[in-house]
């Protein structure tokens, strides 16, 4: 079992948020590569070092942790002590060694490092930015900030391929949200987000709350700075938890303490794997993922999918094709699917209408207008069981 590390990023006035998730993921990536187990990343949003640092300590000193890291030294500094003291302090009164995650040399200045200004920096770095991530790489396709300049190189790659790909992220997004309404206004008041991702605009907890302020939300992605992300935001919101978890072992998820302590899985749940399918390769088995939370679920549940697909115009199939091996071989396993095939994973649900259809066209008030791109989207309502027969 590998020893347990706790994190630490000061959020500084004028850092951006894109610098603030770089430094979460330098974190993560140390972490990995010194062979701990990024327990949690204390993010100090208030600007005031010394009270966030106490509470880093507290922290510290109720969990059984290893270490404690910094992706850079300037996230030490304070007012009234030096980079060396503090570091000194955090490892007095936490009783671990304090670990700064650097490499020897400081990069220029680019939109992938930004400089803080900080008269405390260490002079060094670390770029955990190497790869695109998919998460980045689809927060830049729906016009978002947390993604650096390998992420758009991807994501216009792919774009160059299937022009229409940023349109269809968007349109997915926004069916995210009318799927969630959907069912919270049929009374749905538990959400199971499988693969969240960065949050965004529209997350699910907001939809779910224009209808039903009391509805309750688990955010699941196995990302270690998808998930510190998401609970710095959310850390103050008791309606929503943020649980570390990989879609291809639904046991484990459903089994987590934290989300059978947020949910009562005895009564109806949407599970929603929204653009989260088509990263799961045939031998891990798609349709077992979604069977291993539908035979959890009581009936009344529903389950959200939406997926890339490879059906129709066959020009247009071959430049999905294209795309997804561009993607593959720059981020992550990609497979689009056909419509028969994304059909089937609601194997065991009654389909609402209209059925498995282009997310633009999923219950939109634009139906007749909207365009079909390559990204089918539909809801699946777990029926009760038919006790006459």
């Amino acid at each position: 079992m590998r020893p347990v590390m706790l994190g630490y990023v000061q959020r500084r006035i004028g850092v951006p948020d894109v610098e603030v998730a770089r430094r979460m993921r330098v974190l993560a990536d140390f972490a990995d590569r010194e062979g701990y187990t990024l327990a949690e990343v204390f993010v100090d949003a208030l600007n005031r070092p010394s009270a966030a640092l106490a509470a880093l300590v507290e922290l510290a000193q109720a969990t059984p942790v290893a270490a404690v890291a910094v992706a850079v030294a300037a996230d030490l500094e304070q007012v009234d002590g030096s980079c060396d003291e503090l570091r000194q302090r955090l490892e007095r009164e936490t009783g671990v060694p304090v670990l700064i995650a650097t490499q020897p040399a400081r990069p220029a200045p680019t939109d992938e490092s930004p400089l803080d200004g900080s008269a405390c920096w260490d002079g060094h770095v670390v770029s955990g930015t190497r790869s695109a991530h998919p998460a980045r790489v689809y927060d830049y396709w729906i016009g978002g900030k947390d993604h650096f300049a390998v992420d758009r190189q991807v994501g216009e790659a792919v774009a160059a391929v299937t022009p229409w790909v940023a349109t269809d992220a968007r349109a997915n997004r926004a069916f995210l949200g009318r799927a969630v309404r959907h069912l919270a206004r049929l009374g749905v008041d538990q959400f199971l987000e499988i693969g969240a991702g960065l949050p965004a605009p529209r997350n699910v907890h907001e939809a779910a709350h224009e209808v039903n302020p009391r509805a309750r939300v688990v955010y699941v992605d196995r990302d270690p700075v998808v998930l510190a992300h998401g609970r710095a935001l959310l850390a103050t919101d008791d309606r929503v938890v943020v649980v570390a978890g990989d879609a291809r072992h639904p046991e484990s998820i459903l089994g987590d303490p934290a989300v059978r302590a947020h949910l009562d899985l005895g009564r109806p749940v949407a599970a929603l794997f929204v653009a989260v399918l088509h990263f799961i390769t045939d031998s891990e088995d798609p349709g077992r993922i979604v069977a291993g939370f539908r035979d959890a679920m009581v009936p009344g549940s529903y389950v959200v999918i939406s997926h890339v697909t490879v059906d129709g115009d066959p020009e247009r199939a071959a430049m999905v094709r294209q795309a997804a091996d561009v993607y593959r071989n720059a981020a992550a396993p990609f497979t689009p699917r056909t419509q028969q095939q994304v059909r089937e994973l609601f194997d065991g649900f009654t389909l609402l209408s209209p059925g498995p259809v282009p997310v633009q066209q999923w219950h939109s008030q634009r139906r007749g207008r909207a365009a079909a791109g390559s990204m089918l989207g539909g809801v699946g309502r777990l029926a009760t069981p038919d006790r006459t027969a």
